[in-house]
């Protein structure tokens, strides 16, 4: 997603708006300052719990730190999308239930067939 391109910048806007160094950064992380600058030029994956961390350095929340990135957006989308297929699967499972029965009241044998020889 192309939002979480933009999220290592973001992250690095933000570290510089505040007056931190790298090293403030990957001290708070208790990471080497090379893991950081990979993490910020987005070489490595961040982590939730790392960004986490890095909202809690930044006195933010976030969902705040995502907000100028797009990925709430993605989010979102993805969560509706989520619930739509999650209604779209129960709606499924239910019909698939009643058809079940339907077979099994089928196959099961006729009590009158039974009793005139078929």
């Amino acid at each position: 997603m192309k939002a979480f391109n933009e999220l290592p910048a973001r992250i690095r806007q933000v570290r510089l708006s505040l007056g931190l160094s790298q090293e403030n950064m990957a001290d708070g992380l208790q990471i080497s300052t090379t893991a950081y600058g990979d993490l910020e030029r987005g070489k490595t994956e961040i982590t939730i719990s790392r960004l986490a961390t890095i909202a809690d350095i930044f006195s933010l929340d976030v969902s705040d730190l995502l907000a100028d990135t797009g990925i709430k957006e993605e989010m979102a989308k993805l969560k509706q999308e989520n619930e739509r297929l999650f209604r779209l699967n129960s709606e499924l499972a239910f019909k698939n239930r009643l058809l079940e029965q339907r077979l099994e009241k089928l196959s099961a044998p006729d009590p009158e067939r039974r009793r005139i020889g078929f």
